[in-house]
């Protein structure tokens, strides 16, 4: 989870899954990650520029890989 001020922030999980909330976290909305592998961490410097990391275990156990993404 990384909010970048009292009221935005996005979650991150399994198969892809981002979310963001704009209300504290009271409501949450699917972002597109353009992915179905894990995502381990999640880090944003504004409400529009974010990276994401990860796990890619279709190649190497433990090997991430770095996408950025604006929404």
């Amino acid at each position: 989870m990384f909010f970048i001020d009292t009221n935005t922030g996005w979650v991150s999980g399994d198969s892809g899954v981002i979310m963001k909330s704009t209300d504290s976290g009271r409501n949450w909305n699917i972002q597109n990650s353009n992915t179905f592998h894990d995502i381990i961490s999640i880090h944003f410097v504004n409400e529009r520029l974010g990276w994401a990391n990860a796990r890619n275990e279709e190649r190497d156990v433990g090997r991430n890989e770095e996408k950025d993404f604006n929404n």
